[in-house]
Order: structure tokens, then C-alpha cells, then sequence
């Protein structure tokens, strides 16, 4: 009888230790789902792919201002910007001499500037010309140099922009050309140029025009030769 007893009593215990043990299992089952591992997205997951998409679009933001800078950029020169300084910015900034129409381009205009406004050390500008277009925006700047100061300002330029070709002959015309996006640069020698040298800032929307106008130009002289045979 007490043996019976005893194992009765070693049954209860085995039942309890198991509705026990499925107790805790059941019981930490559900603290890991709910804490530790939810069924739904965790929020801190959530939070970090917000972060990341946000900053992917502030870099997007960040990326299309810079594109679009970069678009609209144009070369500045003594304080001159192409394509955005107006003739009345020049009018305040510069002493005018003279105001012209453009031979083949009369709806443009070429302003001379008092040369006492310009200065690059030791380096002489004697003559300084903005072209303007009908919306009275710059679209050229040519500074004229005294004395054969090419190589001085090549080296200048060089440092700044990207340089397409050059030509630096011991003898002859010495000319290279820089290159923007929206710009282009011509720095030029003549050797019989009387020692001047000539450095032209020009957007390329007016250098197209100003190749075209020039290729008119020899179409016409070369008809015209062929005309007298």
C-alpha cells in the first residue's frame, strides 16, 4: 500500500514538472514573439529604412542642385559672369568709353571699357570688350595684351580649365582653347600681331553663331573668285 502510494505521489510530480515546463515554455514562446522576435516589422528596422530612403532622397535633392548648377554655370572674369551680368551691372561697375553695333550682328552690341578698371600685375591689358546680346547679357569678354605674355597666361588658364588643343610654335601664330561645359576660352599670338596677345571668354551658343558667320563669310569670298573664272 505505501509503495502504491509512493508511486502515485512520484506520478503527481512528473505530471506537475511537465504542466510546469509547458508553462514556461508557452510563457517564453510568447515574451520572444512579442519582444524579441514580433511577426511584424520591427520598429526599429522601419526606422532605419526611413532614415536610409530619406537621406537617399536628401542625396537626390543634393545631386539635381548640383546638375542643375552646374547646367547654368557659366566663366566669371573680373567680375564679369557670361550670360549673366547685364550692360547695366557693367555700366556701374566699369567706366564705358564706347558702344557699338557687332559688324554681322546688329541686334548685338560691343562695349568698350576704361582699361584703368582692369589690372593683372605686371601684365598690360590695353583693350577690353564685352559683347552684349539683344537681352542686354554678356556673351563675350576679349581683353587684349600687351607684349607676347601667351605662355604666362596659358599656364594661368591651365590650371583652371580644361585645355582642348594648343599650338606654341618657336616660330609662327600661337593659339590654344579652353573648354566648359557652356563655355569656351580662346587665348591667341599672332606672330605678326604687332606683339599683342588676345584672350576671349565666349559662350558657346554665340561661338556657334560666330562659326557660322565666319563660314558664310569664306563661302562668299570663294564664290565670288569663282564667279571672275
Amino acid at each position: 500500500m505505501a509503495i502504491k502510494q509512493k508511486n502515485l505521489e512520484n506520478k503527481e510530480q512528473k505530471i506537475s514538472l511537465i504542466i510546469v515546463g509547458v508553462l514556461i515554455a508557452t510563457l517564453w514562446g510568447k515574451i520572444d514573439r512579442t519582444y524579441c522576435f514580433p511577426a511584424k516589422e520591427q520598429p526599429i528596422e522601419q526606422a532605419d529604412l526611413q532614415l536610409v530612403e530619406t537621406n537617399n532622397n536628401k542625396q537626390e535633392v543634393v545631386q539635381e542642385e548640383k546638375d542643375k548648377k552646374e547646367k547654368n554655370a557659366h566663366i566669371s572674369a573680373f567680375g564679369i559672369t557670361l550670360k549673366k551680368t547685364t550692360k547695366a551691372e557693367i555700366r556701374r561697375k566699369f567706366s564705358i568709353i564706347e558702344t557699338r553695333p557687332v559688324n554681322g550682328f546688329p541686334e548685338y552690341e560691343v562695349v568698350w571699357l576704361d582699361t584703368k578698371d582692369f589690372s593683372l600685375g605686371d601684365i598690360g591689358v590695353v583693350e577690353v570688350l564685352v559683347f552684349v546680346n539683344p537681352q542686354e547679357r554678356v556673351e563675350q569678354i576679349t581683353l587684349i595684351f600687351s607684349g607676347k605674355v601667351f605662355r604666362k597666361l596659358r599656364q594661368i588658364l591651365s590650371k583652371k580649365y580644361q585645355l582642348k588643343f594648343k599650338e606654341e610654335p618657336f616660330v609662327g601664330n600661337c593659339r590654344a582653347k579652353y573648354e566648359t561645359k557652356n563655355d569656351v576660352i580662346y587665348l591667341e599670338q599672332p606672330h605678326m600681331g604687332g606683339f599683342r596677345t588676345y584672350l576671349i571668354y565666349r559662350t558657346k551658343e554665340i561661338d556657334d553663331l560666330a562659326e557660322a558667320h565666319d563660314q558664310k563669310e569664306k563661302d562668299q569670298k570663294q564664290q565670288e573668285i569663282e564667279n571672275q573664272l
